[in-house]
């Protein structure tokens, strides 16, 4: 899947490199874009459902927030993916 396919509740841009930004929602996966690759995202998180504006992004970790009961706050390192 190189797409959501359910609804998206968060957008944030990396901000030393506004061509890549991250979007999470309902479809329990984190898309990552960039948007000089010709289609579709360029890697994917799979696990959190998204479901408020709780993405973000500081130096090289990123904090998810979960939807479900279970690890609510999740952490990844957004050079591994």
């Amino acid at each position: 899947m190189d797409h959501h396919v359910s609804r998206i509740f968060s957008v944030r841009c990396l901000r030393n490199d506004p061509s890549v930004f991250f979007s999470g929602g309902w479809d329990s996966t984190v898309q990552i874009w960039d948007i000089r690759a010709p289609e579709g995202s360029v890697r994917k998180i799979c696990g959190p459902s998204v479901s408020g504006d709780s993405i973000d992004i500081k130096d090289n970790t990123m904090l998810v927030g979960n939807y479900q009961n279970n690890d609510i706050v999740q952490l990844y390192d957004f050079g591994k993916g």
